[in-house]
């Protein structure tokens, strides 16, 4: 579980690092999107910072059960294909991916 620690920090040091990282918290209704990823209220980025990285917190802190099967990288990889510099950023979260998936196993 540490290293899924480890590893969500590294995210939000390459979302820092490409000036996405927001100090304002979206609206509450935003975040109360019932679409995968928020996609209709949230960036990508925005998902992975206000919703992901505070919920995977909560479970590794809490002692709860990982979300299985883990598998969020293939919609990263889509959103952000003609951009390289994410480049980074997706393969933090396909290892995210692998970590919880070996993890849960």
């Amino acid at each position: 579980m540490k290293q899924i620690n480890s590893h969500l920090l590294l995210i939000r040091q390459e979302l820092e690092k490409l000036n996405v990282w927001e100090i304002k918290k979206p609206k509450a209704e935003l975040l109360a999107s019932q679409q995968p990823f928020a996609i209709d209220t949230l960036r990508a980025t925005q998902w992975l910072q206000w919703i992901l990285i505070p919920r995977m917190n909560e479970i590794l802190s809490s002692g709860n059960k990982l979300p299985t099967p883990f598998s969020i990288a293939p919609y990263f990889e889509q959103v952000y294909q003609q951009q390289d510099e994410y480049s980074q950023l997706i393969k933090l979260i396909t290892e995210l991916d692998t970590l919880v998936n070996e993890l849960v196993m």
